[in-house]
């Protein structure tokens, strides 16, 4: 099993997590990505389990993301990555990254997140934050795809 260290600076990311454990928290009933129940007629009981099955495999992933950031990753600043956890990883960046599009940058224009912020300092300090998490996630999620070997 291979595994990724990647050292962040406390600085930075400890303040971020309030905000992802406020998503993780708003995720834990709703699934990030509203989909419609694969076509089973009109068997409510099926698309409830269907949902159900997402919704525990979602917050079974944001749980393994956010326990990256324990006792550990305060004392040295370092997280630990187990390639066999990176998709659940990966997963769960995508998961935290949806819900905080919709909630804190919806004012955001999609082609605007995607080039770069003009103006950083004129944003509110919420909407910073939030850009910064996201931004956090992004680079998490591309450097777990950089060095997992496939």
């Amino acid at each position: 099993m291979s595994r990724i260290e990647i050292t962040l600076s406390l600085k930075i990311v400890a303040p971020l997590l309030d905000l992802l454990n406020a998503t993780a928290n708003e995720l834990k009933t709703q699934l990030a990505v509203q989909l419609h129940p694969p076509a089973n007629g009109d068997d409510a009981e099926m698309d409830e389990m269907w949902r159900n099955s997402l919704l525990s495999t979602q917050n079974e992933s944001v749980g393994v993301l956010l326990a990256l950031f324990d006792g550990e990753f305060f004392e040295t600043g370092t997280v630990t990555i187990n390639t066999d956890e990176s998709m659940q990883i990966i997963r769960a960046c995508t998961a935290l990254r949806l819900q905080m599009r919709l909630r804190q940058l919806a004012d955001i224009p999609d082609e605007t997140l995607e080039q770069g912020i003009g103006d950083f300092d004129a944003l509110q300090p919420d909407t910073r934050r939030a850009l910064m998490a996201y931004m956090f996630l992004a680079t998490l999620q591309e450097l777990i795809i950089r060095h997992v070997e496939p």
